[in-house]
């Protein structure tokens, strides 16, 4: 395999979540930090929308004159933009450091291991 069809394979690991050709590399830390990054970013930008549309609900169930809580767009931006970086951060990773020789190498050390 060239080393530009190998490092479109991780490319496109990346396009599904970021962190994941990390992990297929064996760079736990960097997979585990973009990927939980990621999921933090996504859970917070998601609870920046819904989470006033929840307390709008519970108090209008619980109040008729309740005053009626706005979106949280700026919450939702940041959170956004952290998750875009952290994505082209995984992206970077793997044009930047990425060489044939790492696979090479995992590979090797994973044949001498027993399957089950």
């Amino acid at each position: 395999m060239s080393k530009t069809s190998g490092k479109i394979k991780y490319l496109a690991m990346n396009l599904l979540a970021p962190g994941i050709a990390q992990f297929a590399l064996h760079w736990w830390l960097r997979g585990l930090l973009q990927l939980g990054g990621a999921v933090v970013c996504f859970i917070l930008a998601a609870w920046c929308v819904i989470g006033p549309l929840v307390h709008n609900i519970s108090r209008m169930l619980n109040d008729d004159s309740a005053k009626i809580e706005n979106v949280n767009f700026v919450g939702f931006f940041y959170y956004a933009v952290a998750l875009i970086v952290i994505w082209i951060w995984s992206i970077l990773d793997i044009i930047i450091f990425y060489s044939p020789k790492q696979t090479v190498e995992n590979n090797n050390e994973n044949e001498g291991e027993c399957s089950d």
